[in-house]
């Protein structure tokens, strides 16, 4: 039951302790207090000391210009000031605290000593404050400053005490918080103790690349890089971290505002945007940010604890940051120690214009580099077997992408203005998309052009009806079903158990030139050819691509790479791979491409994903997509980007509408993940050199879009390390 009182005032001992429970909440929270007044006061050396984690005692001296006997009893009142004397004043602050409420509120939760000495006083005075209360007064022996005697904080209060952790935890955010302030304050030298003994020390005028050094480990410390930017009066600078040294916390992303700490989650957004594709999302970067700007353009009467701050402009200190620390990144990737060998005389992601598929430019860049290119009307060799059916590189992907051959393609697709309706009634195909009619149903799509396939000389080979007539589309025949399943191992497959060019993919299709045809194995000679002149083809592999010597393949996952003398690497194929895919797709800008399925097939759609699917209509649809919505929460789908199986397509579908792609990077990220070779995957020496070749010409090629890191580097000095060989 409630009882109702009249309207009052509280008492000062009272209104102190609700205003302690915001400033007041730890021991740590007492330091900074009490460390930023020492810094409004002009102290040039600051000494912390702390007993029992901060319940015991937290001392504070330092050499500021101190207080004399009258200042020293109004800085125990409330609301009790020297930075402030106007309204006004509230938009231009230059000084950590403000407000007037730090020392009393301390003062009411614990027994506190001040005792303080101005350059204008003769003597030093002291107060003894218990609870609150004023219990004793009187000089002091001290000859400039001001020391802050802090003991048994929460001792009136033993609630509070439940909720600090234990002695230890308290003194780690204790110095955590003096490492903070001291990354802003590289004038101040800073003496961190801890039951009588030194557990920190920073000397004044130390940069801040020497303070990093002394607060995050070694390792970090090495993977540090510049990072400097201004814009529109608003000026950042600070490190960052390469993305190999992500961290488990944001503990080390320490963000600024005119020397101030803050926590703002502007700033740590555009930070972990710069290193979006840099690192894994699970991840987050280590960075010490420093921002400047007008005191106009920052309020930083936000909250007690004065801890958060407010922009004038988002938008400006975001764009800012995420420009400056990216800048930073691409400076600074760690694949510097391979630069020199990749980048010269690198290949341009896309081909000239001269060349008339990717296969052809791929097979002009071998021949420039000296090495040999597989024969291109070469046999497939035979399977017997069970090895009759594809590897998991050649049957693994029996859609590939179809071109059309003149005249307007069936198979095109034409940018949608409006999404579709997706629910209630009236639910119609976007503009632009034409009736399939029953072939579409039947598995089988007519043609006016009729389509063609790159076959193994670069050209095309026509899909003719047997009897001579009309040329029909694709046939995939029955291995797919309206899932995007594939339900037979051995479709794709020729006479004999050969695999037919219809049927055979492998990652030659999928890397952007499409060279099918070229097989590990080496081709039969011809009839009459010299078994000499074959071996002499035998014995030059052509294992080079860009200076790096191909050794081979681990777990059929990792490429092993030599650059010369200088070291060894590991490749990820499938993070390689996906990186070449989004540079290429992201250079292509969703140029809307789409290859129609013979047998399309139908998603139901959760209400969340039918919404998030209008949305992203337009966007699917640049990307390649044939989709047509007849029924509510039912998307049926008829044409994919050619990059893509039925099967992947489904898959990205599911994760683009279920929430993990909000842009386009987002999308192309997820379809190039899906297309790219996975794990596992046997790859030819020519598809492995091939996949060095596009990579080594990729933007960003340090990392996946995801964020994993692609390659792993060993020097000499790093094999040294791992067998102990130095000292």
């Amino acid at each position: 039951m409630v009882s109702y009182r009249s309207i009052r005032v509280l008492p000062p001992h009272l209104q102190n302790q609700i205003a302690a429970g915001e400033v007041v909440e730890r021991p740590s929270s007492v330091v900074k207090e009490l460390v930023e007044n020492s810094l409004d006061a002009g102290a040039a050396r600051v000494h912390v000391a702390l007993e029992g984690g901060g319940a015991g005692l937290i001392l504070v001296q330092d050499d500021g210009r101190g207080m004399d006997a009258g200042e020293l009893r109004l800085a125990l009142t409330r609301h009790a000031t020297s930075k402030l004397a106007a309204l006004e004043d509230l938009d231009a602050i230059a000084t950590y605290g403000f407000r007037g409420e730090a020392l009393p509120s301390i003062a009411s939760v614990s027994r506190l000593r001040v005792a303080s000495k101005s350059q204008d006083s003769p003597d030093a005075v002291f107060l003894d404050v218990a609870f609150g209360e004023i219990v004793e007064e009187g000089p002091a022996a001290l000859t400039q400053g001001t020391r802050i005697e802090v003991r048994e904080l929460f001792g009136n209060v033993p609630a509070r005490l439940k909720f600090l952790k234990s002695v230890a935890t308290e003194t780690r955010r204790c110095q955590e918080v003096l490492e903070r302030v001291a990354l802003a304050r590289l004038d101040v030298g800073f003496k961190y103790s801890v039951d009588q003994r030194s557990a920190l020390r920073f000397v004044a005028g130390q940069d801040l690349a020497a303070r990093l050094a002394v607060v995050w480990p070694p390792a970090l410390a090495q993977a540090l890089l510049p990072v400097e930017g201004e814009m529109h009066g608003m000026r950042v600078t600070g490190f960052a971290a390469l993305p190999h040294a992500g961290q488990a916390r944001t503990d080390r992303m320490l963000f600024y505002v005119n020397s101030r700490p803050v926590q703002d989650r502007v700033l740590l957004r555009a930070a972990r945007e710069a290193y979006k594709g840099r690192m894994l999302s699970r991840e987050y970067p280590a960075l010490a940010l420093f921002l400047e700007a007008g005191p106009g353009e920052v309020d930083v009467n936000v909250h007690p604890a004065k801890t958060e701050v407010r922009f004038r402009d988002e938008g400006l200190a975001f764009t800012l940051v995420r420009q400056a620390v990216a800048r930073a990144l691409d400076l600074g990737a760690p694949s510097a120690r391979m630069t020199a060998v990749l980048d010269h005389n690198a290949p341009s992601i896309a081909p000239e214009a001269k060349h008339a598929t990717y296969r052809d430019y791929l097979h002009e860049v071998a021949r420039e580099a000296g090495r040999d290119v597989p024969e291109e009307e070469q046999e497939p060799p035979v399977r017997a077997g069970r090895d009759a059916s594809p590897g998991p590189l050649e049957g693994s992907r029996s859609e590939a992408p179809w071109r059309p051959q003149g005249g307007p393609a069936a198979g095109s697709v034409e940018r949608h203005r409006e999404p579709p309706a997706l629910s209630g009634q009236g639910m119609r195909e976007p503009l632009g998309v034409r009736e399939l009619g029953a072939d579409y149903h039947a598995g089988r799509q007519t043609s006016p052009g009729g389509f063609s396939r790159p076959d193994a000389r670069g050209g095309s080979a026509r899909h003719a009806a047997p009897d001579g007539g009309r040329d029909y589309g694709p046939d995939y025949g029955p291995d797919y079903d309206r899932d995007g399943g594939r339900d037979h191992p051995s479709a794709g497959t020729g006479e004999a158990g050969r695999p037919s060019p219809e049927g055979r993919s492998g990652l030659s299709s999928w890397l952007p030139w499409g060279s099918r045809g070229q097989e590990a194995s080496p081709a039969k000679p011809e009839a009459g050819a010299s078994s000499q002149a074959h071996g002499k083809a035998a014995r030059q592999p052509g294992r080079t691509a860009k200076g790096v010597e191909y050794l081979g393949q681990v777990a059929d996952t990792y490429l092993v790479l030599r650059l010369g003398r200088k070291g060894l690497t590991l490749l990820d194929q499938h993070a390689a791979h996906e990186r070449v895919l989004f540079s290429q797709l992201r250079a292509a800008q969703s140029r809307g491409e789409s290859r129609p399925l013979a047998v399309g097939f139908e998603m139901s759609l959760h209400p969340s994903e039918t919404r998030r699917l209008e949305s992203l209509w337009k966007d699917l649809t640049a990307l390649g997509f044939q989709m047509r919505a007849d029924r509510p929460g039912v998307v049926g789908v008829r044409g994919v980007p050619p990059l893509l199986s039925a099967g992947q397509a489904k898959e990205f579908l599911r994760d683009v509408l279920s929430g993990k792609a909000r842009t386009m990077d987002d999308l192309w990220a997820v379809m190039s993940c899906k297309a790219a070779v996975k794990a596992g995957d046997a790859l030819a020496e020519h598809e492995a050199l091939a996949l060095v070749e596009a990579w080594s010409a990729a933007k960003d090629r340090d990392h996946c879009p995801h964020g994993r890191p692609v390659a792993v580097h060993w020097d000499a000095k790093d094999l040294e390390k791992l067998f102990k060989r130095g000292k």
